[in-house]
């Protein structure tokens, strides 16, 4: 029992790790402004702000699955 208990919050870390991991590359990528391009202001003002939109989804749902492996994390990411 321990075992399946320990494989899958294995798992689950895997999961966090790629979100964060992933977060941080759209974070990098918004450092550069790749829809300078774009002709359309709205849709270079939307294109702008996508990856960290999708960042901070991402490490929404990372936090959440911390808080299933770690169930004494507070929001703040400390000890409770």
């Amino acid at each position: 029992m321990t075992d399946t208990f320990s494989r899958q919050k294995w798992f689950v870390w895997s999961e966090i790790t790629r979100l964060v991991d992933t977060a941080r590359g759209l974070a990098l990528l918004a450092e550069h402004d790749c829809a300078a391009a774009l002709g359309v202001p709205e849709e270079r003002d939307s294109a702008r702000q996508a990856p960290m939109t999708a960042a901070g989804l991402l490490l929404k749902q990372a936090k959440d699955m911390l808080a299933e492996i770690e169930p004494n994390t507070n929001s703040e990411g400390t000890k409770s």
